[in-house]
């Protein structure tokens, strides 16, 4: 089943790669990926080094044996460290490839668990939920008769565990994973400078309709306007302008497909102040115009 999807790293409008299921291991990574979102669910596992993922408003420092949970439709960026180089496995699958068989065991299972959040395992629990990851990279590749059974028998396993640190970290309960699991779907500690970029990005990211300048975003990090550009690019991984237009321009999106206004009508609600800037920056980043987008989504 093929997915409409939304990537700035692909040129806009697609059909995704990732059908129901997918597993992919991505070896010695230190680019740093484009801002992008997605219509399925995705759980970033770092295998080895450490990457960060800023996810709309929210960093997250995610190191050996711990994951991010992605759900649907959340922009994001990865940024690797050349000293670090990030072993990660992605897991990416739809709510329709999943729900038949959760819906017979746990039911709001997705609604109660997988959101936006990071976890960790320590010990023997990262040995077998990294040794469970690593068979579903086998099964993937082998595609016998019996795989799908596999597959889903190996994601239950991995639900287990992830519902079970979930469990133990808002029970407060100790154990071997204790430590990772008290910052389980929980923002990461941030030294000052870092968290004011954070509150400035959430500040955007709320009121992204506004009139918003470099010196107001500054202002409510509780910096200087050249200070702030430089810490909020190497803190985020986005220029402050490049992140305000990415933010405007995803809503702007979920507006075309979803409601009924006018291109110009969306283009002043998501803080454009000008409908061919508008369409322009729009054009740039998917590759098509609103009108096209609007037109190819609806086919």
């Amino acid at each position: 089943m093929g997915q409409k999807v939304f990537d700035s790293g692909r040129n806009g409008f697609y059909r995704d790669t990732v059908r129901d299921f997918d597993i992919v291991f991505k070896d010695k990574q230190t680019f740093m990926g484009s801002s992008h979102y997605h219509p399925y669910f995705e759980i970033c596992c770092v295998k080895n080094g450490q990457c960060r993922i800023f996810v709309e408003h929210k960093l997250f420092v995610v190191r050996k044996g711990e994951i991010v949970i992605l759900p649907p439709s959340i922009l994001h960026r990865n940024q690797y460290e050349q000293k670090s180089p990030a072993e990660r496995i992605n897991l990416s699958f739809t709510r329709e490839f999943i729900e038949p068989v959760l819906n017979c065991i746990m039911p709001d299972f997705l609604e109660k668990v997988m959101v936006l959040g990071k976890s960790g395992f320590c010990g023997s629990e990262r040995e077998r939920f990294f040794g469970l990851l690593d068979l579903l990279l086998r099964e993937r590749q082998k595609g016998d008769f019996y795989g799908e059974m596999k597959v889903y028998g190996l994601l239950l396993g991995l639900f287990s565990m992830i519902g079970e640190n979930f469990l133990n970290a808002k029970n407060g309960e100790n154990g071997e994973n204790a430590e990772s699991s008290e910052n389980f779907w929980k923002e990461e500690p941030l030294d000052p400078a870092a968290a004011g970029v954070q509150e400035a990005a959430k500040f955007i990211f709320e009121n992204y309709a506004d009139r918003i300048t470099l010196e107001k975003a500054a202002e409510v990090a509780g910096m200087c306007p050249t200070y702030f550009s430089r810490k909020f690019s190497e803190v985020t991984g986005y220029g402050f302008k490049e992140y305000l237009t990415n933010v405007r321009l995803k809503h702007s999106q979920e507006m075309l497909v979803s409601g009924t206004l006018t291109v110009t009508q969306i283009a002043f609600a998501c803080g454009f102040g000008d409908a061919n800037y508008f369409g322009d920056a729009f054009r740039k980043h998917t590759g098509c115009s609103p009108r096209e987008f609007r037109k190819k989504w609806k086919k």
